[in-house]
């Protein structure tokens, strides 16, 4: 152990006095003559691989874009598609037999109530949801209580008021 140093420093030295020993041969190379001697050598003897991985990675940056490409357009397209589904059920024929008459069941009999009847709407069409959900997934309860709601739907789409009828297009 040397103790002569009393100062606590260190002494560094520069990059191109670096050195490594190589395994088996106890030979000590700066890091500059392994790059001069080694390094280039290898760089020049194997310039072909050098290129053909640059060209390896050129191609993997194109057919990564191309699936971000067509990923992205997958989606657009999926997308564009369910609006078009969403906009059928929300706004289809089918979905206005029930679901206006059940609004125009609420909106008369909602006075008074603290709830306003977009609220209840609102909460018919959670609890119909979930319980369609519920039954779907085999609840034997929410079997049950799909049963009932579509039960008491059908009485409030009956006792609903009537919409008046459509004025006749003009001649």
């Amino acid at each position: 152990m040397d103790t002569s140093r009393t100062s606590g420093e260190q002494h560094l030295a520069p990059i191109d006095h670096i050195t490594t020993s190589e395994a088996g041969e106890g030979r000590r190379w700066s890091l500059a003559t392994w790059w001069r001697d080694t390094a280039t050598v290898f760089v020049h003897d194997n310039w072909l691989l050098g290129v053909l991985a640059l060209a390896a990675l050129a191609l993997l940056i194109v057919l990564l874009w191309a699936v971000w490409v067509i990923v992205t357009k997958l989606v657009d397209v999926a997308d564009a598609g369910l609006d078009a589904a969403g906009a059928w059920i929300t706004d289809g024929p089918i979905t206005h037999s029930i679901s206006d008459p059940m609004r125009a069941y609420l909106d008369t009999h909602t006075v008074g109530l603290p709830a306003t009847a977009r609220d209840l709407w609102i909460m018919w069409l959670v609890a119909a949801g979930a319980l369609y959900l519920g039954a779907l997934f085999g609840s034997t309860y929410a079997r049950i209580g799909w049963a009932a709601i579509g039960a008491l739907t059908g009485v409030a789409v009956y006792a609903a008021p009537r919409p008046a009828p459509a004025p006749p297009p003009p001649a």
